[in-house]
């Protein structure tokens, strides 16, 4: 019996355990970060309950100093808060959700005024807390909060040192200064800097301090309490591997033309291209793409193009500054399209098609010649750097250059004619007298000396030709005339009887063969000495009744001359001039 009583004691004992326990509020709380707080803030409390079953919290706020609501949101999955002014309502709308045990039940926002001084007491409070278990109203007080406003955030991102323990910087370091310079053997990959903070609330980060060969940039980041940032830069050049060989490739990864397509498909061993763009299309520009990231450069072209052939070249250079590579592009820009499809002259190796029977070859060529005169005459053409500024110039200006010059040389042709007239005018009467000098283009063929006797012979007639010694005025009075009669004559005079050669070749060999001697001596002695007097004696006098007959025949070989003169004699004149 009594062992049966005992567990009947227990069973009771156990289900007066399982039975619900009847809701009592413990109370309510607010709370939020106290310290940090300054002027500008946006300071967040939760609301806190604790009790058994509770499905509806009302309530409102008070004492709130130093700062004003500006939000309230719920904290606890499926309830709903409202705020009508200052009474706040929170309750679980599908009632699947109450409070057992400590619950957050909403979150309250408020905002601390910029005005908001250092040290002064903000505060807010939940006054007439009342919770429902659906059976009865449970109060559960009031709670606050209160907190200090603390100081502003510092602005300062200064720094009052920095410095690098693996090489020197440059200039040193400044208060002012924020760009800084740095050079390090290869060995060295990294900056190994030091620093001090003007604030201690400031923060400092190092970004780019893994050096690569040649130049880079540190940069130093100072971030101060509030959040301004201040940068110092150092230029850090990491010198080259002394055992490192640049790379001699010289080769594109890619090439781009701005219109049209290039031929064939581009390939970095392929130099040579060809590029066909429609006649509106009157500016190109190439590019490429270094197949080597190290390589210097990769010049362009951005060019006018004329119709026909352009050719344009695309350069890359290879890190060992030596290596080019070339990439020649052909951009051929159409004809203009006149109703006529265009010819390309692209020297192809296919034959021309024949001519049909009803068009003959030369009409055929005719009307092909007179289409590109059409076109011409339509689009212009295209002179290299003139036309950049003028655009393409129309056929008529080049036939009006062109008359324009036909015109000039016929003007100095003419002229250089008449002067060279006038001249053989001015020797003719000399020269008529002079009937072997005349002759001397005749020895021209047989040049041996013994054509020089033959040549003396008819010398003999000399005496009455030389006696009044005319030929002698002529080499007085115009000094320019001898080297016109002795240019002609350039081998023979200089055999037989130039005034320059006879004292030392032509009279030994005139003398020692005949009896011609006396009369070679008569002409040595008279021009060495008596020249110079008898162009002042009167014995030059009688020279002007014999004028008229010989003007009259000087006229007659100065007009043989004009008509005989070779393009050798109208150069040799202008060098004279």
């Amino acid at each position: 019996m009594k062992r049966a009583f005992r567990y009947l004691a227990a069973f009771s004992l156990a289900c007066l355990l399982l039975l619900p326990v009847r809701s009592e509020a413990a109370g309510a709380s607010l709370s939020g970060n106290t310290g940090g707080i300054r002027g500008g803030s946006t300071v967040t409390l939760t609301f806190s309950v604790s009790g058994s079953n509770l499905t509806a919290i009302n309530g409102s706020f008070s004492g709130i100093s130093g700062m004003s609501l500006s939000n309230v949101s719920s904290a606890r999955s499926g309830w709903t808060v409202t705020l009508n002014g200052n009474v706040f309502t929170a309750y679980d709308t599908a009632m699947t959700n109450p409070v057992n045990g400590s619950a957050s039940v909403f979150v309250a926002t408020f905002k601390v005024p910029s005005s908001a001084a250092s040290g002064s007491s903000i505060s807010a409070g939940i006054s007439g807390v009342t919770a429902s278990d659906t059976n009865q109203t449970i109060s559960l007080g009031s709670a606050s909060w209160s907190a200090t406003v603390a100081a502003p955030l510092s602005g300062n991102a200064n720094l009052t040192a920095l410095s690098c323990s693996n090489a020197p910087l440059s200039p040193a370091f400044s208060g002012g200064t924020v760009n800084y310079s740095v050079t390090v053997p290869y060995e060295v990959s990294s900056l190994d800097l030091s620093y001090t903070r003007a604030d201690s609330g400031a923060s400092v980060s190092v970004s780019g301090n893994s050096l690569v060969v040649g130049s880079n940039t540190v940069t130093v980041t100072v971030t101060a309490e509030n959040g301004a940032q201040k940068y110092y830069y150092i230029t850090a050049v990491r010198q080259q591997d002394p055992n490192y060989k640049a790379s001699t490739n010289a080769m594109l990864s890619a090439l781009r033309i701005s219109a049209g397509t290039i031929s064939p498909a581009f390939s970095p061993t392929v130099y040579d291209y060809v590029a066909y763009v429609p006649y509106e299309v009157k500016d190109i520009t190439l590019s490429g793409v270094a197949q080597d990231s190290k390589a210097l450069s990769v010049k362009g072209v951005t060019s006018f193009l004329k119709p026909g052939d352009n050719v344009f070249a695309v350069r890359c250079t290879a890190e060992d500054q030596t290596t080019v590579g070339t990439y020649t592009v052909h951009v051929y820009r159409m004809p203009f399209y006149s109703g006529t499809l265009p010819v390309l002259s692209l020297g192809t190796d296919e034959p021309a098609p024949p001519d049909t029977p009803d068009t003959p070859a030369g009409e055929a060529a005719l009307s092909a010649l007179l289409l590109r005169a059409a076109d011409l005459a339509v689009e212009g053409v295209t002179v290299p750097y003139v036309s950049d500024y003028t655009g393409d110039l129309p056929v008529w200006v080049f036939a009006a250059v062109a008359l324009l010059l036909v015109v000039l040389l016929f003007y100095v042709i003419g002229t250089l004619v008449g002067k060279a007239v006038g001249r053989r005018r001015a020797a003719a009467p000399l020269q008529a007298e002079e009937p072997p000098e005349a002759d001397l283009p005749e020895p021209e063929a047989a040049e041996p000396e013994t054509t020089e006797p033959e040549t003396t012979e008819p010398e003999t007639t000399e005496p009455e030709t030389a006696e009044p010694e005319t030929a002698e005025p002529e080499t007085v009075e115009p000094e320019t005339v001898e080297p016109e009669t002795v240019e002609p004559e350039t081998v023979e005079p200089e055999a037989v009887e130039p005034e320059t050669v006879e004292p030392e070749t032509a009279e030994p060999e005139t003398v020692e063969p005949e009896t011609v001697e006396p009369e070679t001596v008569e002409p040595e002695t008279v021009e060495p000495e008596t020249v110079e007097p008898e162009t002042t004696e009167p014995e030059a006098k009688p020279e002007p009744a014999a004028e008229p007959e010989a003007v009259s025949e000087a006229d007659k070989e100065a007009e043989e001359l004009v008509h005989t003169m070779t393009l050798d004699d109208l150069l040799k004149d202008i060098r004279n001039l």
